[in-house]
Order: C-alpha cells, then structure tokens, then sequence
C-alpha cells in the first residue's frame, strides 16, 4: 500500500470552540491507483489533504491518527525528513495556483528551485529540465515561457506551470486539490486530459480533491465521501456511480447536469447547507437535509461500517446487504 490514512483527526481550536474539521476519517491508495475525495464546499476534504502532508497551520492542529506513505507514518517525521519527501515523493497542486506561484519569481527559477532542491542535476540539466517541464505540459514554446512571471499566464497556464511544479521529481503520488476550478470548461478538459496522461505516462498514484462527481467520474478509481468533516462513503467508482447508498452521495449524484436533464426547467439540488462545524446537530449531521431520516438519525451518530464489495458506509439506513 502506498498511503494509508488511518483515524485522522484534525481541528481548529477557535475563541468559540473547537471546529472538527477532519473527523476520524481512514482510506488507503495504492500503487497507481486514483483515489478522489468529493463533497460540498466546508466539508473537509482540502484539510485531509493537508493534514496527510502534515501542513495544517495554527490554529489547527491535527489531533491523532496515523499517515502511513511507504511504511513511514508523515505525522511523526522531522521537518527535514518532511520537505524531501513532500517535494520528491509526493507532489501537491494546490486549489488556486497562486498558492503554489511565487509572484516575483519567473516560472523557470521557480522550477529550477525545486529541482536544486530534490535532484543530483547539474546547472545546464536543471535549466533543460526546466523547459521540458513546460513542454510537457503542452505549453507552445517553453523556452520562452521559462522566463515569464505569473501574471502573465492566463489561468489555464497558471494551472499547468502549478502541475509543472509539482510533476519536477516525477513524484509516486500527486495529490490535485480542486485542479479545475474557476476554470472555463474547455480549460478544465484540457487539463483533465493531462492528468490523465501523466498519471499513466509515470505510473504514479493521485489523490484527486473535487467538488465535482463529474471530474470524479474522468479520473477516479475509487471514492471516499465526506461531510462535516466526516467520511460517509468509501467505494470503487462504479460502486458510487450506480449503487451508491447513502443518502448524501445520491444527493451528490441527483445534482449532476446529465443530457437527459439540459432541457427540464431545474436541476435538483440538496436542500439546505452544510452545517457550521462548531454547532453540529446531534446524531447524523446530514439528517437536517435528509428526505429519509428516521429518529434514530436524529438521536445516534452513524458508525462507518464495512460492506460487501469493500464498500464502507456510515448511514443507519443502509443494511449488511449493500
């Protein structure tokens, strides 16, 4: 197994209480496989990916839980230790690229920073590997490129130097935090696409953030569900796409735009919003938006559960049968 997250537990401890935002939540990624983490906005799942990297900052602080990546637990690592294996073995693209882009800095001396920093290769390697960087990224004329500054890229470019960035030591694990977000939609496909290439051009695993069951459904091998901090469903795609049973993923799905919807007059959607972390209902936290609850979902918190097919889900309504 090449990342194995086990009872993960982070939170954010606020003049007004302590806001749970990773909840006890535990998955696995294999070798070359891709696994995606999907919910709401608020749900969680970009500080699980922070939390695996150990970068949750004050006032969060990740409370227990283990975050096994070849055998090696990340959250009992040194500083040190950290760093390679963050910008070697694991490569991180962030939400926005102006996260991971330095703004004074040309994209090429960013590049050759990370390569300085990770690699054996001389100068003129380092400034070769710059450029080919960009060029598998599909940007026309890296050599000129090399030299430009963030501002001005467009936002599709800014993306794919970000992906650049995190690709410099052909890292086993690529973790994409909303990688096509405030894109416009040919962009996004594009990028996609070169995701996908990448992944199976370096036989590397990925840890796909999303929002979006369509993205999902491009990329993913598996899917783990979260909301309110907490892990509802855990199952191969296909599991999700067709025989997801726990209420919020069928909600999820239900709100995807399909063909056969474009011409109805609405799109369904999950009523209500997520709830505020630090004043969670009791029981189920989804019960408030729940068209199926009964009393026990108000009353009891559901636990997580191993079903058929290695699909877990936590809902008191779904049976061993699933």
């Amino acid at each position: 197994m090449l990342l194995e997250v086990t009872n993960l537990r982070t939170s954010f401890f606020l003049d007004n209480g302590e806001l749970k935002a990773v909840d006890d939540i535990s998955f696995s990624i294999e070798e070359k496989q891709t696994l995606a983490i999907v919910g709401e906005s608020g749900c969680g799942k970009t500080v699980a990916a922070m939390s695996i990297l150990n970068l949750v900052s004050l006032p969060g602080r990740i409370i227990s839980g283990r975050v096994n990546f070849e055998g090696a637990n990340l959250l009992e690592l040194n500083n040190d230790k950290l760093c390679d294996i963050r910008g070697r073995k694991i490569g991180m693209v962030f939400q926005e690229p102006a996260s991971s882009l330095n703004p004074v800095f040309t994209i090429g001396a960013q590049l050759r920073e990370t390569l300085v920093r990770h690699t054996q290769l001389n100068k003129h390697e380092i400034s070769a590997r710059a450029i080919k960087l960009l060029g598998d990224m599909d940007f026309k004329e890296p050599e000129n490129w090399v030299n430009a500054y963030p501002h001005q890229l467009s936002g599709g470019m800014k993306q794919r130097a970000a992906i650049a960035l995190a690709m410099c030591t052909q890292p086993k694990l690529l973790i994409a935090d909303e990688p096509t977000t405030a894109l416009d939609v040919t962009v996004q496909a594009e990028i996609l696409d070169l995701l996908k290439f990448l992944k199976e051009e370096h036989e590397m695993a990925m840890l796909l953030i999303s929002h979006d069951l369509g993205v999902v459904a491009e990329l993913a091998d598996r899917v783990t569900v979260m909301y309110a901090g907490k892990q509802f469903e855990n199952a191969s795609l296909e599991h999700i796409l067709t025989v997801a049973k726990h209420p919020y993923t069928q909600g999820l799905l239900k709100s995807m735009l399909h063909l056969d919807t474009i011409n109805n007059d609405f799109l369904e959607v999950i009523p209500g919003s997520v709830p505020d972390l630090l004043d969670l209902p009791k029981g189920c936290s989804f019960h408030p938006r729940c068209s199926l609850k009964e009393s026990i979902c108000q009353e009891h918190v559901p636990k997580i559960s191993l079903h058929k097919n290695n699909t877990l889900c936590a809902c008191h309504l779904v049976t061993n049968q699933y």
